[in-house]
């Protein structure tokens, strides 16, 4: 039993280590761990900005959503984009609520260009949505049209293209 306990608090020690060196690593930096007596040198390729994280908040709260909305909209976000994205799929044919779960972690407006040009085309609100929350671009729209416009149902050509 103390031989268990010695082991997951050096467990929890070394999880609490471990996570602070990635944490604090900024983008290009090297940092190293070790794990199962394996040494590793690793270099950290991303980190959240606060700075990003607070302008894309503040961008979302001087347009049309609450502090609530805006957070959640901009939650580790590394540039205005979700903002951005989400207004200008607020300013079309989407709701404040559609367009932020279109544009949640979205690294531009394309999320919002592929959501209008599918709503445009064949597909429903709903439909959009799928299709091209977070990562599309008006590419996954133009392809989708295409699948369906050939022998794809909708719900195939969403999948194909998504």
């Amino acid at each position: 039993m103390k031989v268990f306990v010695l082991s997951s608090v050096l467990s929890f020690v070394f999880s609490s280590v471990f996570f602070s060196n990635v944490a604090f690593a900024k983008p290009g930096d090297p940092f190293e761990i070790t794990q199962d007596g394996i040494n590793y040198s690793c270099v950290a390729t991303s980190s959240v900005s606060t700075d990003a994280v607070f302008k894309c908040a503040d961008k979302a709260y001087a347009g049309p959503y609450t502090r609530d909305e805006a957070t959640a909209l901009c939650a580790k976000a590394r540039s205005t984009a979700p903002a951005d994205c989400a207004i200008a799929a607020y300013a079309g044919p989407f709701t404040k609520g559609q367009a932020a779960q279109i544009c949640t972690g979205a690294s531009s407006t394309g999320p919002s260009d592929c959501a209008k040009a599918a709503y445009a085309g064949p597909f429903n609100k709903d439909e959009a949505i799928a299709l091209c929350s977070q990562y599309g671009t008006k590419a996954n729209a133009d392809c989708a049209a295409k699948a369906y416009a050939g022998p794809y149902t909708k719900s195939q050509a969403i999948s194909l293209c998504r």
